[in-house]
C-alpha cells in the first residue's frame, strides 16, 4: 500500500507483480503470524545511515537474507548507546519512527525485507 494525496492505494509495484504480496503474507504467517502489515520495503545491498522512518510508523519487522557477512542493524537507545542485531540470523521488531537506526557495511549480497 502507498498513500497518494492522503489516500491509501495499491502501489504500482504491487500492481505490476501481484504474486509477490501473497508470498510475503505466507512468509509472515509461517514466521510470526500475529504480526500485521500492509506494506513491505525490499532492499538489495542497502547500507542505511542513522535515521528515523517517516513513512512506516508503528512496529516494523525486519529480516535479512543473502550471502553476506557483516551488515548488522544498529538501534540507538535514548541514552545514546548502540545495540547491534544480526537480522540474518533473527528477525527484529521495533518502531523505526521512534528509534533511530542504521545498518553497518557488509560484504556480499544482502537483502532486507521490512514489513510494516
Amino acid at each position: 500500500m502507498t498513500k497518494y494525496k492522503g489516500e491509501k492505494q495499491i502501489s504500482s509495484c504491487s500492481k505490476k507483480y501481484p504474486h509477490i504480496m501473497p508470498l510475503f503474507r505466507e512468509f509472515i504467517d509461517s514466521h510470526y503470524p500475529e504480526f500485521k502489515f500492509e506494506s513491505v520495503y525490499v532492499n538489495r545491498n542497502t547500507v542505511a545511515k542513522k535515521h528515523l522512518d517517516s513513512k512506516n510508523t508503528g512496529e516494523s519487522l525486519i529480516v535479512g537474507f543473502g550471502n553476506y557477512t557483516g551488515g548488522k542493524t544498529v538501534l540507538y537507545t535514548s541514552d545514546g548507546k548502540e545495540k547491534k542485531f544480526s537480522i540474518k540470523s533473527h528477525s527484529l521488531m521495533f518502531n523505526g519512527s521512534e528509534i533511530e537506526h542504521a545498518s553497518e557495511p557488509f560484504e556480499g549480497t544482502r537483502y532486507s525485507l521490512i514489513f510494516f
